[in-house]
């Protein structure tokens, strides 16, 4: 036997209650990476990326007429954990030390490809070991175990949203917060170009000397 809905008054309260704590759990988060990163300008973006992801699965959920019921809304939760620490991965490894005296867009778009190395191979573990429960979850029905295929569900949906959609957005974001402009290119190859007629009066002076040993 399972209870598959509740009164109206209990709805609302749950609704109330998991507003509260997505806030709670999003400003927790919030202040968590500002103690790691020490500016603003990395915070706000890798939250906003979290709720765009969370609208996101919820818009699927709708668009599939998935219930939204507690293991769901843990599976949610485990992707968003999971796309908060894909984010601080691609921070990182743009910000690892070296990077600052080589900011150039090539250099970061060759650290994001090493974060998103990392990134594809723990999603493809994280959706295997879900293929089993979802398998499990839909073959028992919606009772008992049978619950979990909405854990499973969400969080796949959320981690292949992630993947293609969220996590390239931050890095291209990252790419144009941190990378140099073409001003600044053009900037560092002038000297270059400036050296090269100095060389002329070299090839000057072989001449003279080889006119005098010809002489």
């Amino acid at each position: 036997m399972g209870i598959n809905s509740v009164s109206a008054d209990l709805g609302s309260q749950f609704k109330t209650g998991a507003l509260i704590a997505g806030f709670l759990a999003l400003l927790v988060i919030a202040i968590i990476i500002f103690i790691r990163y020490r500016t603003p300008v990395l915070v706000l973006p890798i939250m906003i990326t979290s709720i765009a992801e969370l609208i996101l699965i919820l818009g699927v959920a709708s668009v599939t007429r998935w219930n939204i019921d507690l293991a769901a809304i843990a599976g949610i939760i485990a992707a968003i954990g999971t796309g908060v620490d894909d984010q601080i991965i691609i921070t990182d490894e743009v910000l690892k030390k070296g990077i600052q005296t080589k900011r150039t867009i090539t250099a970061l778009k060759f650290k994001i490809n090493n974060a998103f190395f990392i990134i594809f191979a723990s999603a493809a573990t994280l959706i295997a070991a879900m293929l089993p429960l979802a398998y499990v979850g839909f073959s028992r029905g919606a009772t008992g175990i049978g619950l979990l295929s909405g854990f499973a569900f969400t969080t796949v949906v959320g981690v292949l949203i992630g993947i293609f959609i969220t996590r390239p957005v931050y890095a291209k974001f990252i790419v144009l917060l941190l990378g140099k402009d073409k001003k600044e290119d053009k900037s560092e190859e002038a000297p270059v170009r400036e050296k090269r007629p100095g060389k002329q009066p070299k090839k000057g002076k072989k001449g003279k000397g080889k006119k005098g040993r010809k002489q």
